[in-house]
């Protein structure tokens, strides 16, 4: 069954037996596609897909990642280098921008699709430990009054392990990386029209603000006139299998309907209060409080693929409790971070995870044998960090 029949009928039974009934069930499905969210996820997957179909179609993509190889000389580092960059825009989904350009880079690795599909999430969102702009960041900044280049440099140890571990569990059996770089007129002519394109996206949304849907239609003009303009274009515009392919490629409705599943079910959580309450249950347990942080994090963020919603929701409860604040709070904040993270990166329901694993019809315990022992190593060594301080405060 796809993806997002299998969360629609999961939404639904939540719905049922969470309290709404059958009469609750349609305003929240009708929310679900009222909400603006919806909409611009709906557009940027759809936008989203037809740039990547252009970029494939008109051979740009091809120059690009070929380019790459010349200069760099190791697809390991391309592929994770290219899910990185689109890392730099936080936004819902945004690795269905990256996957084609890791899919490419992957060509001739013999990497199967769980070990593809877990390099394009894993290097899409590792970044966000230490980006100053992540949205989970900045309310973590606002919410605690701690400096963001604080949070940063807590988080640095848990980004550092589980960036060099991916090297040796993601790309296992390929062989050690090789930093060569020869930088030739030929590779950059072919890195140019697609690095400008993606730094003019990231640099609309980022620095301007622009709405994200159209920051890609302006990427998709932009690839329509280096395509039309740049020197080494063999297609022409009349060729009809041309448009044809495109059309076929980038409408992908399997990725459409899982994230309206995904956003159906998210709803469903927070409309039936199950999410609160289980979150509820656990902080009346009796637990240590580092326990506690650790736990509702992961808890929240796996439930709701959304780690700004986690902090967001937590963090107002947790300032409230003895022993959080003073010294304490730097080593707190932390476990409640790289937890959240972890949550979020591995949530079966997270938007990047679901539509990466739709994109290279992987299976989620393929991705997770990849994905998993990284994320978890950071998350340890956060702790283990925690518990240090705590012995020298």
């Amino acid at each position: 069954m796809e993806l997002g029949f299998t969360l629609l009928i999961s939404a639904a039974v939540l719905c049922m037996i969470g309290g709404l009934g059958f009469r609750g069930l349609w305003p929240t499905l009708n929310g679900t596609l009222r909400s603006p969210i919806t909409l611009t996820l709906t557009l940027s997957i759809l936008l989203l897909g037809l740039f990547n179909s252009l970029l494939k179609e008109t051979g740009l993509l091809e120059k690009f990642i070929s380019g790459l190889y010349a200069i760099i000389e190791d697809r390991r580092a391309i592929a994770s280098s290219l899910a990185t960059l689109v890392g730099f825009l936080p936004i819902l989904g945004g690795a269905v921008f990256s996957a084609p350009l890791v899919e490419k880079a992957a060509e001739g690795m013999n990497l199967e699709a769980g070990q593809k599909a877990a390099i394009n999430v894993f290097y899409r969102h590792i970044i966000y430990l230490v980006y100053p702009l992540y949205p989970a960041m900045i309310i973590t900044a606002e919410f605690t009054g701690l400096k963001i280049g604080r949070l940063l440099l807590n988080n640095l140890p848990a980004m550092i392990v589980a960036a060099t571990l991916s090297l040796f569990i993601m790309f296992k059996g390929t062989g050690p990386f090789r930093a060569v770089f020869r930088v030739s007129t030929k590779a950059l002519a072919g890195v140019l029209p697609v690095f400008l394109t993606l730094l003019l996206i990231i640099l609309l949304v980022v620095w301007v603000n622009v709405y994200f849907p159209l920051a890609i239609f302006v990427g998709l003009v932009s690839v329509f006139l280096f395509f039309l303009f740049y020197p080494g274009s063999t297609r022409t515009l009349k060729q009809k299998e041309f448009w044809l392919n495109i059309l076929r490629s980038g409408l992908q409705y399997r990725i459409l309907l899982a994230v309206l599943g995904i956003l159906f079910l998210k709803d469903t959580l927070e409309a039936t209060g199950v999410l609160k309450l289980s979150l509820q249950q656990l902080m009346n347990s009796g637990f240590p409080l580092f326990l506690l942080a650790i736990l509702t994090s992961l808890l929240a963020s796996l439930l709701t693929e959304d780690n700004t919603a986690a902090m967001g929701i937590l963090l107002p409860v947790f300032l409230t409790l003895e022993g959080f604040r003073g010294p304490g709070i730097y080593g707190f904040t932390a476990l409640m971070y790289v937890s959240a993270f972890v949550g979020n990166v591995m949530s079966p329901v997270h938007i990047c995870l679901s539509l990466t694993k739709e994109y290279f019809q992987a299976d989620f315990s393929k991705i997770y044998r990849y994905l998993a022992p990284p994320l978890l190593w950071s998350l340890l060594v956060t702790i283990l960090l925690y518990v240090l301080s705590q012995k020298v405060l």
